[in-house]
């Protein structure tokens, strides 16, 4: 079996057993004695659904780890100026988060005020660290760097569009395919998975931060319902785009000084010109063509995907 469909057939696993233990989850933990605390509905996925296959998977295909997650060391004034792009670039995911409103329910927003009754440590690691690892290391290694070797514009839209879909909610796909396609570009600034874990941290902790330091001034808020009407939908999409005039350039200059000390800004502009799109992959890593990125496994994914996210916004 080649390399594509092998990691096609690894992601349609993980989907499939996220919907299956969606349907059986009071069963399975009662099997498993465990009770279902907040702790336990965000970790049980992330470690035993998503980064357990993964780790599966590079076992059984004796992968060479440092070449299919680019575990390459970053210096400590590139991992400052990631931090910072992240800030910058949170309002673009911000705005995606909120305009999908306008169609469909927040299903993240409730679990994140639940979270804020634990130590915010503790918070910290289920919401930032510990999917900033899992998820980076299925979505920027694994998928990544095998479908880099037919693409990388075609890898970095495929794989990006795969994080949307292991969130199994619309919601959180549309800025998930945005920013997976922003941590991809870091990648290849970088050359580094770390890279994009930093900034995928760096995301995460922003809003589980803001939360916990409003919940110090305004408990009564915390506890109310969250529900939002189109208007305030708009007025919050009004206000983020206008930041966004602010913060979207200096991000991308950000963006820029990373790859100028990188020596790869000439890389990455290659990868946007499709007369060269196809020389900034190595070529020693060209798999056959005949091999698509897009195997039946993918279609199954979309199918489940689709089904399982539209079902959840009709309950």
């Amino acid at each position: 079996m080649g390399a594509i469909k092998k990691v096609n057939r690894l992601f349609l696993v993980i989907i499939c057993l996220n919907v299956i233990v969606s349907f059986l989850y009071m069963d399975i933990l009662y099997l498993l004695n465990l009770e279902s605390t907040i702790l336990v509905q965000i970790l049980f996925p992330q470690l035993v659904l998503l980064l357990l296959p993964t780790v599966i998977y590079l076992f059984l295909n004796k992968t060479q780890l440092k070449e299919i997650l680019r575990i390459n060391p970053i210096n400590l004034l590139d991992c400052f100026l990631i931090i910072l792009f992240s800030l910058f670039i949170f309002p673009v995911g911000s705005f995606l988060n909120v305009l999908s409103q306008l169609f469909v329910a927040n299903h993240i927003e409730g679990v994140l005020l639940d979270i804020t009754s634990l130590p915010f440590v503790l918070s910290l690691t289920i919401i930032a660290i510990v999917p900033s690892i899992t998820e980076e290391l299925l979505c920027r290694g694994v998928l990544y760097q095998s479908y880099r070797k037919v693409s990388i514009v075609k890898a970095g839209l495929l794989s990006s569009f795969l994080f949307g879909v292991i969130h199994m909610n619309l919601n959180q796909f549309l800025y998930a395919f945005v920013l997976g396609f922003i941590f991809i570009l870091l990648v290849e600034a970088t050359n580094s998975i770390f890279s994009s874990i930093i900034a995928h941290f760096t995301i995460n902790t922003i809003p589980i931060t803001a939360l916990y330091l409003l919940s110090q001034y305004d408990t009564m808020q915390m506890s109310m319902p969250t529900e939002t009407v189109d208007a305030d939908i708009i007025i919050s999409l009004i206000g983020i785009f206008v930041l966004m005039l602010f913060t979207l350039p200096i991000a991308v200059f950000i963006f820029y000084i990373i790859a100028k000390r990188n020596n790869t800004l000439e890389h990455i502009k290659s990868i946007f010109n499709t007369n060269k799109n196809k020389s900034s992959a190595d070529p020693t890593m060209l798999i056959p063509k005949k091999e698509n990125l897009l195997t039946w496994h993918i279609y199954i994914c979309i199918f489940l995907f689709i089904g399982f996210s539209l079902l959840i916004e009709l309950l």
